[in-house]
């Protein structure tokens, strides 16, 4: 996926989560998308699930599991 294109996926994911209507598979969807997170962006990076202050990025997530662990 082109950068413009996964930036834009990235704040319509944000809407969808702010507006509390997220879907369990959009939220797969921003786990398979946390590498390009920006670094700062604790919204999105906590929502997929990605640990604190950890390199590579890791998540809590289990890819197919539909809750953290």
């Amino acid at each position: 996926m082109a950068t413009k294109k996964i930036k834009q996926r990235l704040e319509y994911l944000r809407k969808e989560l702010r507006a509390e209507r997220i879907s369990y598979g959009e939220l797969i969807e921003l786990q398979s998308l946390a590498e390009h997170i920006e670094e700062g962006d604790v919204e999105l990076l906590q929502a997929a699930g990605v640990e604190e202050n950890t390199k590579p990025r890791k998540t809590n997530y289990m890819p197919g599991s539909l809750g953290a662990f």
